[in-house]
């Protein structure tokens, strides 16, 4: 889905969707748009 993605990145977002249900829509909504900026924190 993501070639370009690097193994960091992979690990970091599995890790968000495997605790997803835990996280609440405002948490999710600024992962997200961290996601889309670009940021690197």
């Amino acid at each position: 889905m993501f070639p370009n993605i690097d193994e960091e990145a992979y690990q970091a977002a599995k890790e968000l969707v495997d605790r997803a249900p835990e996280l609440s829509q405002e948490q999710l909504a600024s992962i997200q748009a961290a996601f889309a900026r670009g940021d690197r924190r």
